[in-house]
């Protein structure tokens, strides 16, 4: 990764801004939003990426699966920070983890499918690594503002906004996850923007339904790297067949 300095002009704040609002649109749609080529689009995103200026990752919305969302701080002893702040980050359930000043406090947020797993995680695992000497833990009831909502990269113009902007969402409906979605979730946690054929072979060997012959991914949900606008598999890919169609179907499904 480049560490120089990057200075970022109109163009690059408003690819952030759009990417912010629909992570995983095409580069077509950004180009025509942001009044460039879609080979500058291409250009500008490759020099964010690779210096660590921009990074578009998925995330799932835990509220929809009912899971409960926890702020944890830990206090342990100097040598044990580093180690213990890697090990939180490598957990499924973590996000967001800090190593505080002074080098002996961590905070991170949590999310955990039931209260049996939230004892687990707060009752048992933690409080048995000898190192730590203290956990506070607190269960979070509501929110005044998500990653999604931040205003710090807004450019674009209102008419630009509603461009990318999503359709609404049904959040009353109930979302039951299927046996291949773990591995869709951590691929695009890897990379909020990785192919139609990268999402595949991820789910590859995990048993996917077969959808409708008309199924096509549904339109984008924003900077958290679900399916972009009007995105549709390149019958020409790699992931053909059931394994396409399969991980097209559940890749909208999942969005609604």
């Amino acid at each position: 990764m480049n560490t120089d300095p990057v200075m970022l002009d109109d163009i690059d704040r408003g690819l952030v801004h759009a990417l912010q609002i629909d992570g995983r649109a095409p580069l077509r749609t950004l180009g025509e939003v942001l009044g460039v080529s879609e080979n500058t689009v291409a250009r500008r995103y490759r020099r964010l990426r690779s210096a660590g200026v921009l990074r578009v990752v998925g995330a799932f919305s835990g509220a929809r699966l009912g899971y409960r969302a926890w702020t944890i701080r830990l206090r342990c002893t100097p040598d044990a920070a580093g180690p213990l702040a890697r090990a939180l980050a490598a957990r499924p359930d973590t996000s967001y983890v800090h190593l505080l000043s002074g080098g002996t406090e961590i905070s991170c947020s949590a999310q955990t499918r039931s209260g049996e797993e939230s004892d687990a995680l707060l009752l048992h695992r933690l409080p048995r690594t000898g190192r730590i000497t203290s956990v506070s833990a607190h269960l979070l009831l509501d929110h005044s503002a998500l990653p999604s909502g931040w205003a710090g990269p807004a450019l674009l113009s209102g008419e630009q906004t509603a461009a990318l902007g999503p359709p609404p969402v049904d959040g009353t409906e109930d979302v039951t996850l299927e046996e291949g979605d773990r591995a869709l979730f951590d691929a695009l946690s890897r990379d909020g923007r990785a192919s139609h054929a990268e999402l595949a072979a991820a789910t590859r060997g995990v048993r996917l339904h077969r959808p409708a012959p008309a199924a096509r991914a549904a339109p984008g949900r924003g900077a958290h790297g679900q399916a972009g606008r009007g995105a549709a598999a390149d019958p020409t890919t790699p992931c053909q067949g059931v394994w396409r169609d399969g991980f097209l179907r559940r890749l909208a499904s999942l969005q609604d």
